[in-house]
């Protein structure tokens, strides 16, 4: 009796401590400042999800599954965001520097939008694992600010309007197992540096100018599943 007694009382002790740390926790007041600026650059507010009124950490209020963190931090007091989903809200902008701040964001999904010019150059410093830009209106060549991010599994930008050649950097990007260029406007050969991204398990170029014929060195790509 005397150790069911005890076994109740410790196992409330844990769950009241668990419970306390759960509500305690918060999104760092850095991170509030930059969605705040975000969310004004893009038009983001409480009628399309973004409630500064509530912390989006907490599940409460409208933020829904945009944004997630990880409550970990500072012996589970402080949280830090690190997934932003941003879908087919018609947000027609030019991509925010300011992602890049979010120093714990790993997946960035910001997919059929207007979202249009390029990738910015401050992204360099992201350390991001998925990137989802597919159905957009960006433009120019493939942007060297993404050759660079070479923590990427997932890259993902197909349904835009890049073109030109893919550059010889792209082989920084050994991490890559999903990689989709699909309906922009690429031209030219597929360069051989493309040979260096063993982990790839899918592939998806297709709706662009590419020529000359299917290269040898797709041999290199042996965890393909999707060509």
């Amino acid at each position: 009796m005397k150790l069911n007694k005890l076994l109740f009382l410790l196992l409330s002790s844990i769950l009241y401590s668990h419970f306390t740390f759960t509500q305690s926790a918060n999104l760092h007041s850095q991170e509030v400042e930059i969605l705040k600026q975000i969310g004004e650059k893009l038009g983001l507010d409480r009628n399309k999800g973004w409630d500064f009124d509530k912390d989006p950490c907490t599940g409460q209020g409208k933020w829904g599954a945009s944004v997630s963190c990880d409550c970990s931090f500072d012996r589970n007091t402080t949280c830090r965001v690190t997934q932003i989903y941003i879908t087919s809200e018609n947000v027609s902008a030019a991509l925010p520097s300011e992602f890049a701040k979010l120093q714990n964001l790993k997946s960035l999904d910001l997919n059929r939008n207007y979202f249009h010019g390029t990738i910015p150059s401050e992204w360099v410093t992201m350390r991001l694992n998925f990137l989802i830009l597919m159905g957009n209106r960006l433009s120019g060549p493939f942007p060297t600010t993404l050759t660079r991010m070479t923590t990427l599994q997932v890259l993902i930008i197909d349904g835009n309007q890049f073109s030109g050649s893919i550059p010889k950097e792209i082989a920084n990007l050994r991490n890559l197992e999903k990689l989709s260029l699909s309906s922009n406007d690429f031209n030219g050969r597929l360069p051989i540096a493309l040979a260096k991204l063993s982990n790839l398990t899918d592939v998806m170029i297709s709706d662009n100018n590419f020529t000359g014929k299917i290269p040898n060195f797709i041999s290199h790509w042996t965890k393909i599943v999707t060509l």
